[in-house]
């Protein structure tokens, strides 16, 4: 949010190790790189207003989190032919 992107390189180099790391074809998982993707965006959101969202909205502060893991439970599923 300051602007500064460099502050951000080594949390995305890592991520993107780890990710690579993890997924079934290394680099070439697509379907791994997009969870990664979408749950990280979700963690930083909740991180930078979920609190005030969840309350304006009448959710319980947990809902972001109960999300996150409902959408990976769900892929995880589609991924392992369930």
């Amino acid at each position: 949010m300051s602007g500064n992107e460099d502050a951000l390189d080594p949390i995305v180099e890592t991520i993107h190790e780890l990710v690579d790391d993890l997924g079934e074809e290394g680099h070439a998982d697509a379907a791994i790189h997009e969870n990664t993707f979408e749950l990280v965006l979700l963690a930083l959101g909740d991180a930078l207003m979920g609190r005030q969202l969840a309350g304006s909205l009448g959710l319980k502060r947990g809902t972001a989190r109960d999300l996150a893991e409902r959408r990976l439970a769900q892929s995880l599923e589609v991924r392992n032919g369930g």
